[in-house]
């Protein structure tokens, strides 16, 4: 015997103020894992330049301060201002067209011991 489940209940519709305060809530965890991500970049990037490259505090936290302001420049002269993704999109263009260096071609898969679930 098959039992029977009123689709009324299954398909029952959530308010546009349950739906707003959802969309918050994810959009807050996405801000703050992404922020996360970035300070764990970071710390690997001093740290890299520190060990391989022999940079101390100062000059290490000279580049640091710099990179904000560099990503606001670039936004600001490509009139990208409201995207919130330029910085890195005109970063890996120019390293690609003024250093030759194309990110698409570095395997980072490789490279990284990360397992992906």
């Amino acid at each position: 015997m098959r039992a029977r489940v009123n689709s009324n209940y299954i398909k029952k519709q959530i308010t546009e103020e349950q739906q707003k305060a959802a969309n918050e809530l994810v959009t807050k965890m996405v801000f703050e894992k992404s922020y996360d991500l970035a300070r764990e970049l970071t710390a690997i990037t001093l740290y890299t330049l520190h060990v391989k490259h022999g940079w101390g505090k100062r000059r290490l936290l000279e580049f640091y301060y710099s990179l904000i302001p560099l990503l606001d420049e670039l936004r600001d002269y490509y009139d990208m201002k409201d995207d919130s993704d330029a910085g890195a999109f005109i970063c890996t263009y120019k390293l690609k067209n003024e250093v030759g260096i194309d990110m698409s071609l570095l395997d980072f898969k490789d490279k990284l011991d990360v397992v992906i679930k």
